[in-house]
């Protein structure tokens, strides 16, 4: 599973949604693309996040 393999060059983990997150999107988009796992520390760490529609507007407009 990725989370043993921790984050990489393709791989990033986000705790939370935040204004970091357009960022990681940008730096994806001009690199060679990626995943952002939401809900995780950069440890591994599985938090999970709450699924409002708050969180997902805020997707939405990144």
């Amino acid at each position: 599973m990725q989370l043993q393999n921790g984050e990489s060059y393709l791989v990033e983990f986000k705790e939370d949604v935040n204004s970091s997150l357009s960022r990681e999107i940008t730096a994806f988009a001009n690199a060679s693309g990626g995943k952002i796992y939401i809900g995780i520390t950069d440890s591994g760490e599985v938090k999970g996040v709450k699924v409002t529609n708050k969180l997902k507007s805020q997707l939405t407009m990144n």
